[in-house]
């Protein structure tokens, strides 16, 4: 059964491309000659063509709701009661306006949570019907005494442009645009006096506050724990998920003052309040020496006067109390002086830093503020110099907790119709729904629209696919697909941008309306080059929602490439030198590819008998351009007496054998050793002046020995089929050429040949 109740809530603001837009009409509530009908004359002023205030101020008032509308989508009208009457006001501050939702609702068709009250306008939208159609929407009573009024806000009057060059005035568009945000579902429904839900149900805005130190949000907490967190200041955040994930295209660096020395005794960091007026920090950050100013009147130290210590405060950061008169006086007197910085110790206890208020564009040096607390810290440590910088501090957004969550303003004690239902003040840059009014403020409603979306008014609901990696010829045209999908029954707007790393493609950057439920996609273009480079070019998709949600993926475009496989093998040549009868010996063969495309091993043959073996586990068929395979082949000793074997390996690259030699077999006996061909290592290994080489002839025999470089090049004969007896023969190379000439050091192979026994090869190493 669908419930609604009437509910004026009125939220002071106290002065110190998608589904179907919404359509936010202002209904003028004013009286004839007052308010929006106020007749005086007046000129146009920063883009507002009205020529009477009541004129400019109803311009205003539908610049705001224009903005909205534009983007919150609504099949539903939202009507706005508006009027100007005099609101509370001194010379000093101001109620400058306050709005609300007229009624709330909760249990009808479409609402997302069960128990849940909405504010009428967002309960019409996801209702997808006017619920209440006989009724406005939203109420909003704005201060009609500011204009042309010393009493209130002395000399400063409402600035109805729409250009944001208020001055020193207070620009109406930022207040409309924030009370407006209340109204359509910025604020909660608690009643802060005894911590009590409205009718016993929470409000939609209540579940998603989250206290850090109870861990629980609003609508799971009692009566009293709600009471506890309305006042449980920094620590009290929105746990929306959109809020949370846009926080950082809105926020900055955490305001930080950083203690260089003397720290300890005082904390290496100290929170600071920041400006309307005045140079920006920066990550990087000013440094210098903490001077405390001295005007030489009255209170010496509240920078109201002149600096008599000029000298002191020149090139330094100057220390200022507060009190007295204008912020921007003490800047401009200390800026005057010299100074590279302002800080402004508060004068009452305060837990946290103020925001330090006013205008003066001449101010260029940054402007901070610190607690009392802090303030008399520094104090009693200048007697030994203090050094500090302000900074942004990258690290921490501000105005967020650890987990980047953004805080709501919950100060203790309670401030009615400011508690809760805003952004907290240590948020920088400012943000439209903190609890003041701040001069940088216009026509950006910044994170406001993300937590919007947390509570129902937009589904940025999508997903963004890229094609897959792909290899492509060199000189083509290729074009690929790059789609959202929109998972929400709502149409809605998505941005579209594609680039490449590589130039390759065209650029895509367009808004295009996906349909509910549909799929839309963007054509990219891309001229692959002329090159036999191995060449990958990616390719950057990402796709943008209506309030910021961001969706990227990426595609590889890989270029084929020219050129072949070669098939290289390391080392040509294994000899085992010594084997014992029984025992077992084994060596590493590796495949090497060292061409440009894969090389794919077709066979590994050869030494599988007579106690050879070739163990191939784990080796890989297929290499990539500049890797090695590897695999082992292995010798146990058998009766045979078989001492050499040849390996043949063939791939798409070429094909190469392997020559596997055995230097010698003991403990055999039977005098086989002596009825067999044998080579025995080079002597010494390495050599230098010469090297000796042995074998065993079992038989007379005709002996030819050369001697290759490790290209295969012949470099030396040392015997040319010359007979040699049976038995154990000697050989000496001095390490020089057939031209007599000494060879470079490096890697030789020695070739034994028989005539009757075949031949051996042996390596030889030569140092130079």
């Amino acid at each position: 059964m669908r419930k609604f109740m009437h509910l004026l809530l009125l939220l002071a603001l106290v002065g110190a491309g998608s589904a179907q837009a919404a359509t936010i009409t202002i209904v003028n509530n004013d009286g004839p000659g007052e308010g929006f009908n106020d007749p005086t004359a007046v000129t146009p002023v920063g883009g507002n063509p009205g020529v009477t205030i009541g004129q400019q101020r109803l311009n205003v008032f539908q610049e705001a709701a224009d903005i909205w509308g534009a983007l919150l989508p609504s099949v539903v009208e939202i009507r706005v009661q508006a009027q100007f009457n005099p609101q509370s006001c001194d010379a000093s501050s101001a109620v400058l306006g306050s709005a609300g939702a007229l009624q709330v609702f909760r249990d009808f068709s479409g609402a997302p949570f069960a128990g849940t009250w909405y504010h009428v306008a967002l309960a019409n939208r996801l209702a997808g019907s006017d619920l209440s159609p006989a009724t406005n929407d939203l109420t909003a009573t704005f201060n009609s005494s500011i204009d042309n009024n010393n009493n209130c806000l002395a000399n400063t009057n409402w600035y109805y442009g729409l250009d944001g060059n208020e001055g020193g005035d207070v620009e109406l568009l930022p207040v409309v645009l924030h009370e407006l945000g209340h109204g359509l579902g910025f604020s909660d429904f608690v009643n802060l006096n005894n911590g009590s839900q409205l009718s016993g149900f929470p409000g939609v805005y209540e579940r998603f506050i989250f206290d850090n130190t109870q861990g629980l949000t609003w609508d799971q907490m009692t009566d009293g724990q709600r009471l506890t967190s309305s006042v449980n200041d920094q620590n009290v955040v929105w746990n929306g998920p959109l809020a949370t994930a846009n926080a950082a295209c809105f926020l900055g660096g955490t305001p930080t003052m950083c203690v260089n020395s003397p720290s300890p005794p005082l904390p290496a960091q100290i929170p600071i309040g920041t400006a309307s007026f005045g140079g920006s920090l920066t990550e990087a950050g000013i440094t210098g020496n903490v001077v405390l100013v001295d005007d030489g009147t009255g209170t010496t130290t509240d920078g109201c006067e002149a600096l008599i210590n000029g000298g002191a405060v020149s090139g330094n950061i100057a220390l200022i109390d507060r009190g007295a008169c204008a912020f921007t006086t003490k800047a401009s007197n200390a800026q005057a002086a010299g100074a590279i910085a302002v800080v402004i110790a508060n004068n009452v206890a305060d837990p946290n830093p103020i925001g330090l208020g006013g205008t003066d564009p001449t101010i260029t040096i940054p402007v901070v503020s610190i607690t009392l607390d802090d303030g008399n810290d520094i104090k009693a440590q200048l007697g030994g110099g203090v050094n500090v910088t302000l900074k942004l501090d990258a690290a921490n957004l501000a105005g967020t907790d650890a987990n980047g969550r953004v805080k709501l303003y919950a100060p203790n004690p309670v401030e009615g119709g400011s508690s809760i239902s805003h952004w907290d003040v240590t948020a920088f840059p400012n943000l439209l729904m903190e609890p003041a009014i701040n001069d940088n403020l216009s026509n950006e409603v910044d994170l406001t629209l993300a937590h919007f979306s947390d509570i129902g008014w937009i589904t940025d609901c999508f997903t963004a696919d890229c094609p897959a990696d792909t290899t492509v010829p060199k000189n083509s045209v290729q074009v690929f697909d790059f789609c959202v999908t929109n998972c929400s029954t709502d149409n809605t707007e998505i941005t579209f941008t594609v680039t490449d790393s590589l130039g390759w493609c065209t650029t895509v950057d367009t808004t295009i309306t996906v349909a509910g439920s549909a799929t839309e996609c963007v054509q990219v273009t891309c001229n692959i080059p002329d090159t036999c480079d191995v060449t990958t070019n990616t390719l950057y998709f990402t796709a943008k929602g209506v309030i910021g949600t961001e969706q990227t993926c990426t595609m590889d475009v890989t270029t084929e490439v020219c050129g072949a496989p070669v098939l290289t093998v390391e080392p040509p040549v294994i000899q085992f030198p010594s084997v014992a009868f029984g025992d077992s010996v084994c060596d590493t063969v590796c495949v090497i590819n060292t061409g440009t495309l894969a090389l794919t091993v077709s066979g590994i043959s050869g030494c599988d008998t007579n106690g050879f073996s070739v163990d191939t586990t784990g080796f890989g068929g297929s290499i990539a351009p500049g890797d090695t395979s590897k695999f082992l082949v292995c010798f146990a000793p058998t009766p045979s007496g078989a001492d050499s074997c040849q390996i043949s390996i063939t791939s798409d690259g070429g094909n190469a054998n392997v020559d596997v030699q055995v230097l010698s077999v003991t403990g055999v006996g039977d005098g086989l050793v002596g009825n067999r061909f044998l080579l025995s290592p080079v002597f010494p290994t390495p050599f230098s002046a010469s090297a000796e080489i042995r074998f065993n002839l079992p038989e007379e025999d005709l002996v030819r020995i050369d001697v290759f470089d490790f290209q295969g090049r012949r470099v030396r004969t040392l015997l040319n089929d010359s007979s040699l007896p049976a038995g154990e023969q000697s050989v000496r190379w001095n390490g020089r050429n057939d031209r007599g000439l000494e060879v470079a050091g490096g890697i030789y192979f020695l070739r034994v040949n028989t005539q009757k026994n075949g031949s051996k090869v042996v390596r030889a190493v030569r140092m130079n």
